[in-house]
Formats: structure tokens, sequence, C-alpha cells
């Protein structure tokens, strides 16, 4: 739903739905030519566009023929592994800073997401099982804005409020369980079928789900200025075109323009966000943006009391969206204190800011960091693959960067080498 204006000089890297059709279509092509191979031609856009063929080709040879990522740089050599992407949503009126995250980055974080088991290769063998697997990703930011970093262990996403209130028909309404719709009585596995369990709950005592009107009614009757948190009493969901410059908040990560809102299916029904979250087996929800902040809504975030209701644990680690949005040192102790152990099989945290993009995935990648001890640069270039857009000024970058694993973290947080047991601050 972005505009491809709002992406300032950006173009890349693409996001692993496209990585793995690519690598799909390629294995395919390659079936078809037998012994004559494959071209893979550019366009005119230079350097920009080679690129994110590299990356394309070398992820290919990564997942389809198992190649370690230090392979993959060695066959292409220095001077393609090392071109670099320009750091998310960079604004063309101003220089070009520079390129930190680099193609080499992103091939050692698709070896890693194999090793983790974070996505499964074996959706590479057929069309159906590529398409299955991009669909099920691609439906997190669809309908609730939000990508999973590490599957069953951190969801990044928006602030909620943003994105109920906004006026894609498509993504969710509700917050809360309305009356009588009860939520999933047990989380998702900790995989990508995460979607797929929580779209095909029974609800309710009769056992039938409710229709998409019932889940997530938004009216085409409001207006930017008087959009309103929806009750039980609101019409059903409108099959609606946005108006051109019609968005419910003033962030770049919402604005949709005339077209973007297709007739909804069955296929685009949403839960209400609660459910969504028990769905994924989230326990701990962490905010990182403030109540009023410039592209909130006028009514401001939610209520973490309504989530505690729910049986959610809530911690409020706010940084201000200022000079590069870096954390505090104890911004990221608290992080890493308030979120479950990485032993906690049953438990995720969904941390989230206002787009779901700068402040809350570079909390969440340091909790990543901490958890997994890997490098921070990988986490990086795979928090650009699995959430294209995110860690979006160049401090953030570096910061990450500069985290060599888990005792890196600990120390930039003023804690212990090693990790506590996971108490939950107050």
């Amino acid at each position: 739903h972005l505009l491809r204006q709002a992406t300032g000089r950006a173009f890349g890297p693409l996001g692993l739905d496209v990585v793995l059709r690519f690598c799909r279509g390629l294995q395919v092509k390659l079936e078809r030519a037998g012994e004559g191979g494959v071209v893979i031609g550019m366009g005119p856009e230079g350097k920009s566009e080679r690129t994110n063929v590299c990356l394309l080709v070398g992820a290919y040879l990564v997942l389809s023929y198992e190649m370690s990522a230090e392979q993959v740089a060695s066959t292409f050599g220095p001077d393609d592994a090392e071109l670099g992407f320009i750091c998310s949503w960079s604004h063309v009126n101003k220089p070009e800073p520079k390129r930190n995250l680099l193609v080499k980055d992103c091939w050692v974080a698709l070896e890693l997401g194999l090793m983790k088991g974070w996505f499964d290769p074996t959706c590479l063998e057929s069309d159906e099982s590529t398409e299955q697997f991009c669909t099920r990703w691609s439906d997190f930011v669809r309908l609730y804005d939000a990508s999973w970093i590490v599957p069953g262990l951190v969801l990044v996403g928006a602030d909620p409020m943003t994105t109920a209130l906004d006026p894609n028909p498509v993504t969710f309404t509700d917050l809360y369980p309305r009356e009588g719709l009860a939520c999933p009585a047990s989380p998702a596995p900790c995989d990508t079928d995460v979607v797929k369990h929580v779209s095909t709950q029974e609800f309710g005592p009769t056992g039938v789900k409710p229709s998409i009107s019932i889940l997530s009614p938004k009216s085409s009757d409001s207006t930017r200025e008087d959009l309103e948190w929806p009750t039980t009493n609101r019409s059903s969901k409108s099959l609606i075109s946005a108006r051109s410059g019609w968005s419910s908040v003033d962030t770049v990560c919402k604005d949709y323009f005339s077209g973007a809102c297709s007739l909804t299916t069955e296929s685009d029904e949403a839960l209400d966000f609660v459910s969504f979250l028990k769905g994924c087996g989230v326990t701990h929800i962490i905010r990182t943006n403030f109540n009023q902040e410039p592209g909130m809504p006028k009514r401001g975030s939610y209520e973490a009391s309504k989530f505690k209701e729910h049986g959610f644990t809530h911690a409020d680690v706010k940084v201000a969206d200022t000079h590069g949005g870096l954390p505090k040192s104890s911004d990221v102790a608290k992080v890493l204190n308030t979120s479950p152990d990485e032993d906690d099989l049953s438990s995720a945290v969904f941390v989230h800011c206002k787009g779901g993009f700068g402040r809350s995935m570079v909390l969440a990648c340091c909790l990543a960091i901490d958890r997994l001890d890997v490098p921070g640069s990988t986490l990086l270039a795979w928090a650009r693959l699995a959430r294209p857009g995110s860690v979006n000024t160049p401090e953030q970058e570096l910061l990450l960067q500069s985290l060599r694993g888990r005792s890196d973290v600990r120390k930039f947080a003023g804690l212990s080498a090693q990790p506590t047991c996971g108490c939950t601050l107050q």
C-alpha cells in the first residue's frame, strides 16, 4: 500500500516474497532451457537495477543450490558483492547517504534464515507452494501491517490504531473481539501457517465463522477528520476506492491513492487485532511510539489497559522519532528484560512504533540479536527483506551494524553478559 514516491531514493532490497518468486521462476526457466542456460538482462536503470539483480541471483544460489553466502560472494566478486542499498525512505531532495547495507549482507541473511528455519526451502519445489508461502507472508502486511522478524519470537508492525483507522477496506477494523466472538483457543504453530490458522478458527457459540462484514466494517462515508473508532453499531464494510490523497493518518506508511483499494473477497477477511495476535502466539506487546506524535490519529494510540484485560503483558518504551530515531541504553535494557526468554517457545513479542519501520524494528533487532546471538549486520539485512522499508535512518543502520552479537547488545544496554530470567518490568 506504499506510494512509489514515498520510498524516495530507496530501491531495495526487494522483499522476501519477490525474492522467492524470482527463485522459483528462474528454476522453472532453467529446467525448460536444459543445457542452454538462461540470460538475465537488465534495463537502463544502471547500478540500482544491477544491485537488485545481484541480490536475486545470489539468493537463488543460496536457496536452491545451498551455496554459502561466502561462496556466492566469491563467485560474484567484490565489485558486485559489495554493491550497496540506499537507506529506506531517503529523501530525493537531500544528498544521498552512505550505502551501509551491502548485497553480500543480504545473502548472509538468507543463509541465516535457512539455518534457523525461518522459511522452508521446499516452498520452491512447485509454483503452488511458492505462491502459498508468499501469500501467507504478504497477508500479514496486507491485513495487519505486521511482519515476522523471527517467526514465533518477534513480530513487528505499525501501531494498530493507525491500521484500524486507515481508509483501506481490507485491513482490520476492530482492535478487540466483539461481544460473542471468541479469540482463538490456542496459539498457532511458530511458522508461516499463522495466517491460515487464525483465519480458519471457529467463532461464537454457533461455531460459525462470522462474515467479513462483521469482522472488519469500514465506512466510506467518513472523511479523514471525522474517522471514529468503530462500535458494534457501525454499518458493514463498504467496498470502496480511496479518494486521491485521502489517508487516515499523516504518515508515509499509510498513504493510499485512488484505485489502491481493491474489491474485497472472502480471502480478504481480517480478524480483530487481539485475535490475530493470540493466533500468532503473542503474549507481550511493546509500544515504542508516543500516544500523540506527528502522524498519529487525533485520538492517539490505544489504551494499554485494554490489551492487558485480554491477557497480554504490555510495556511502553517510548523513543523519540528525531535525531535518527535511536533508542537509549535503558530502552534496549527494558526491551530485553520485558520480553519472553528465547527458551519459551509458546510466547512471542509484538513490537511496534507508529509505522513499524524505524524505532520498533531497531529494538526488535536488538532483541533478536540478544536471543539468537547473531550479528547485527545480518539482522539489518534480514529486517529489510522481511519488512521492506525497515530501519529508516543511517544512524539506525550503523547502530545495528556495530552490534556483533549478544555481548555487544548487552554491553550497550548496560546488562550482564548472559541473559537474565526475562522478568517483566512494571
